[in-house]
């Protein structure tokens, strides 16, 4: 490719002669770009910049597969030298950038990772009496690699499971579960309480015998609630 000049040089018995042109051969163009993706991938809702670095192109033109979840933003589109792309879903993505000359056309492409947050949902631990075999009743969502539990006071103290069952907790007391998950997005940590109380001893001041002609008796017990039963 490049600029030439082609020359003509003629001679007859009358002198010479000269004519000379300008050929310009082109190239097809070099498709090139850059993406600026948080280290390597993105948590939604995330921007991803885009910059066009093609060479020899007279046209280029930008496309998301799949459409749907990427939109161009800040006034920018699929003509746009610098356009911003808002990716509002998780999923793999394609971007891709053509560029067009007289030549015919080349492509750049780069695979874009989304990832979405994890998500917890778990329900609170219910008092139990006594002691306890607890299975954490919990919901994922998002995007999650690892688990890390621990069960403070529980047998086994730890896990890496997703849902750990049948920890067990022998003596009464208020204790503290602790869930771990990580994922693209990082780590996300989430704690509940599970209480333990022992069981009540119940007990009342003792009556000394008295006349059926008494009057009435207050009776006193150690702890409030609870029905009083038995003739009288």
């Amino acid at each position: 490719p490049g600029m030439y000049i082609v020359t003509l040089d003629v001679k007859s018995k009358c002198g010479t002669g000269s004519f000379s042109s300008i050929i310009e051969v082109k190239a097809p163009p070099v498709a090139l770009a850059e993406a600026d993706i948080p280290s390597g991938a993105g948590c939604v809702p995330v921007i991803v910049n885009l910059r066009n670095r093609s060479t020899g192109a007279t046209m280029f033109s930008w496309k998301i597969t799949p459409a749907d979840g990427a939109t161009f933003v800040d006034s920018t589109n699929n003509m746009s030298q610098a356009p911003r792309i808002l990716f509002s879903k998780a999923g793999d993505y394609t971007i891709t950038l053509t560029a067009e000359n007289e030549c015919g056309n080349t492509t750049w492409e780069q695979k874009v990772k989304i990832s979405e947050p994890p998500s917890v949902t778990w329900e609170d631990p219910q008092i139990a009496c006594e002691r306890l075999d607890y299975t954490p009743k919990i919901t994922y969502g998002g995007t999650i690699s690892s688990y890390s539990w621990v069960f403070d006071g529980g047998n086994p103290r730890t896990s890496t499971e997703p849902n750990p069952m049948n920890i067990a907790y022998d003596i009464p007391g208020t204790y503290v579960a602790t869930l771990t998950v990580t994922g693209a997005c990082g780590a996300q940590t989430f704690v509940k309480t599970i209480e333990i109380i022992p069981k009540a001893s119940i007990s009342f001041t003792p009556v000394e015998p008295i006349c059926n002609t008494a009057d009435p008796i207050q009776l006193s017990a150690n702890l409030l609630g609870g029905t009083w039963t038995g003739p009288g």
